[in-house]
């Protein structure tokens, strides 16, 4: 019989093998994990903070009607007259808001017309050399959109206080005109 069947070890075998060191402990890995998690979460979370608020580039409108809190002139009633069967008195009422109406916001319009232009001529400025900043055209537009609205929510307020000139029947009437007047078909026309 060979030796090595015999179960001497040969002088060229290597030793037996001994279970490996471990480098790093358990809590220790646990700990590293832990660590990278919390690293990657920080920054996840500062990643986000930075992130620029969504640009709306365009909004659908439904074609039932425009929103109830948008309104017309209050002239649209007075062009109805007829159609609203207004009494002269109502006539007259009518007549008194819509020229405390023109004085109130004529400087407003004249302000959101020079706002309109400027931002128009910046605009005409940057798109010719293509060079145009979405988040600067926001910017430069806000004053002028800022006046738009504010203008909105007056004639709001002049539209109501002109409806409660008239009668229940008259305001459902008014409101159809106002639904007419504000439709997206109409702003095709």
């Amino acid at each position: 019989m060979s030796k090595r069947k015999q179960g001497k070890p040969s002088p060229k075998a290597a030793p037996p093998a001994q279970p490996r060191r471990r480098l790093f402990g358990p809590a220790f890995t646990v700990s590293l994990v832990v660590a990278a998690v919390t690293v990657g979460y920080r920054l996840h979370v500062e990643r986000s903070k930075a992130q620029p608020k969504p640009i709306v580039e365009h909004r659908v409108v439904s074609g039932d009607g425009a929103p109830s809190r948008f309104a017309p002139e209050v002239t649209v009633l007075l062009e109805e007259s007829a159609g609203l069967k207004l009494a002269s008195d109502q006539r007259t009422e009518l007549e008194a808001i819509a020229q405390d109406w023109k004085q109130t916001s004529g400087s407003l319009k004249a302000d959101l017309d020079r706002e309109t232009e400027r931002f128009r001529e910046y605009a005409d400025s940057q798109v010719g050399g293509g060079k145009a900043d979405l988040t600067e055209f926001q910017r430069r537009a806000e004053p002028a959109l800022e006046l738009g609205r504010e203008l909105a929510n007056l004639k709001l307020q002049y539209w109501q206080r002109a409806l409660k000139v008239l009668t229940p029947g008259q305001r459902e009437h008014a409101e159809e005109l106002r639904k007419n007047t504000l439709s997206p078909a109409n702003d095709r026309k």
